[in-house]
């Protein structure tokens, strides 16, 4: 089932792995824009509201996907994970807003570039590692 089940609640293996990379993320870059105060805690506020609005068009978009799930069960389409569509439009929007943000706040392009680096890299090397090892051990 690839499933973790806690009483009532139904927990997908992937939404942990993903938690637990999100975490190294923001471990990294804690680290990594130490120097700069003023440019992390901003960072980090743009970070996290561009990833809520990749959840929220994620799992919103699959109404406008899928608009006859509408009439079936409103409350079981948000519960249904989306697919590639579904994950780009929620990947349009978030980046959208972070990219418009970058240009707002005018970071350097060196700070950015390196904190978006880190990030891509930590997370995508996490997330591989705890599936790995969750699997090796499982």
């Amino acid at each position: 089932m690839d499933a973790l089940k806690l009483g009532p609640l139904i927990i997908k293996y992937n939404v942990l792995f993903a938690l637990g990379a999100g975490i190294a993320v923001y471990a990294i870059l804690k680290r990594v824009t130490a120097k700069d105060q003023v440019f992390q805690k901003q960072f980090f506020d743009v970070l996290i509201n561009s990833v809520l609005l990749f959840i929220i068009f994620y799992k919103g978009s699959i109404l406008v996907f899928h608009p006859d799930l509408l009439q079936v069960h409103l409350l079981g389409a948000l519960s249904l994970n989306g697919g590639v569509k579904e994950g780009l439009a929620g990947l349009a929007a978030g980046g959208m807003y972070f990219f418009y943000q970058y240009k707002k706040k005018r970071w350097l392009q060196k700070d950015a570039g390196r904190a978006i680096l880190y990030a891509a890299v930590t997370y995508i090397t996490a997330y591989w590692f705890l599936q790995t090892l969750f699997f090796l051990v499982v």
